[in-house]
């Protein structure tokens, strides 16, 4: 030959093999720019507290995200994303209020006052008199005593 190698088939596959596996270890990065309507919302990128709007999150893997956007007293705002590799991806989300439950209270209609319609003094008509005395000595033995009440 002429002083140069040549590689076989199986030399090539080898080589090729560790191009495509090094090629798959690079990974790429985007950003990733959140706004609301109100502002200060609380964002979650992948179930994880990521901040308040308007947010700007950076280097982000080049892959699909879920964003969740919540505020007390709106509806929240759920979405993916798709970051790319060197770019930044907007999220603007206008937030709806959410009208509050409210815990019925009861009122009165009426005031109900109770007056008597009538004052009554009960007097007595007749009187009420013993018709006999009886007058009790102790004694070591119970007594009875009967008396008649005369109406």
């Amino acid at each position: 030959m002429n002083g140069r190698k040549c590689l076989t088939g199986a030399a090539i596959i080898v080589i090729a093999a560790l191009l495509v596996s090094s090629a798959a270890a690079v990974v790429s990065y985007g950003s990733l720019s959140v706004n609301s309507a109100p502002e200060n919302a609380t964002v979650t990128l992948d179930g994880k507290a990521a901040g308040m709007t308007p947010l700007v999150i950076a280097n982000l893997t080049a892959v699909k995200h879920t964003i969740l956007i919540s505020k007390e007293g709106y509806k929240q705002v759920k979405n993916s994303v798709i970051i790319k590799a060197n770019k930044t991806q907007f999220v603007n989300a206008t937030l709806v209020k959410v009208k509050p439950t409210r815990t019925p209270t009861v009122k009165p209609t009426k005031t109900l006052t109770i007056k008597p319609t009538k004052t009554q003094t009960v007097k007595p008509t007749k009187t009420v008199t013993p018709n006999n005395t009886t007058t009790v000595y102790p004694t070591s033995t119970p007594a009875v005593i009967n008396s008649t009440i005369i109406v």
